[in-house]
């Protein structure tokens, strides 16, 4: 399943863009995401899902932002290769990963181990 990449990913896009409106001395955007406004998923069908939804939630964010005038050139492309990111190397296996587990009868619950639970 695509999650651990993901997360990796993800982790690098916050340091690109953190990195970049820091040298140029801008705003970070707010965040809408927080670890603690996640409840533990109940299964593998249901953190595919909500992988989807999140990847499509990412997309729009910059939606926001790229029709504005004022956002400097490298700033824009920034947030272009992220949103691009979302739409084209997350959302795929996201919603690959979702198609194939979304059959109840295949419904397994998620590992005890919460270290594993991004490895599913």
């Amino acid at each position: 399943m695509p999650f651990a990449v993901i997360a990796e990913s993800e982790a690098r896009h916050v340091e690109a863009l953190q990195g970049l409106l820091t040298r140029r001395q801008m705003a970070l955007p707010a965040s809408v995401w927080a670890p603690s406004s996640f409840a533990p998923f109940r299964s593998i069908p249901e953190a595919c899902a909500a992988g989807v939804v999140a990847e499509r939630e990412d997309a729009d964010f910059y939606d926001e932002y790229l029709p504005r005038t004022d956002l400097p050139q490298d700033v824009r492309n920034v947030f272009t290769n992220l949103q691009r990111a979302s739409l084209q190397s997350h959302l795929p296996p996201s919603s690959a990963a979702s198609r194939r587990r979304h059959d109840p009868q295949r419904a397994h619950p998620l590992p005890a181990d919460p270290r594993r639970r991004v490895m599913v």
